[in-house]
């Protein structure tokens, strides 16, 4: 239990980093190959009027990822730490996609991540100019022994 706790504070400090990660103002297409897609992705998200949010909240995300993240057998083994960047985007129906490792440190590693992020269930999404978009968020997460 101690453990958990441990590791619960980390990842809160690695997920409160995920609402200054999209600092740039920038709008990319994305590929259409979802109906669920839009045509640009959000990365700045001090020009949106509501930022997507997870349900439950900051607390419950960093719960989801205490509770489902995976520490590889092989990494805690060795001992090995890091973090992974997982970016991934908030699509204007909430549904996660488009997940992508940006940086990562172990491919064991990189691959929980991975899966994790793709396991999120739907936010409620970001509005922009009354309408909702696609926004893409960066998450760091950590692998860390105690």
């Amino acid at each position: 239990m101690k453990y958990l706790k441990a590791r619960r504070i980390w990842v809160l400090a690695a997920v409160a980093l995920l609402f200054v990660a999209c600092s740039e103002t920038l709008e990319e297409p994305t590929p259409k190959s979802s109906t669920a897609k839009s045509d640009a992705v959000v990365t700045d998200l001090k020009s949106l009027e509501t930022k997507p949010e997870y349900p439950g909240g900051m607390d419950a995300l960093v719960a989801f990822i205490s509770d489902h993240l995976e520490y590889p057998k092989s990494l805690e083994d060795d001992g090995l730490e890091g973090k992974v960047f997982v970016s991934f985007i908030i699509q204007p129906n909430g549904e996660v996609s488009d997940v992508t490792v940006e940086k990562g440190f172990a491919s064991e590693a990189d691959e929980a991540a991975k899966e994790l992020v793709a396991q999120l269930p739907k936010w409620s999404p970001g509005v922009k100019d009354g309408k909702k978009v696609a926004v893409k968020y960066m998450l760091p997460i950590a692998f860390q022994l105690q």
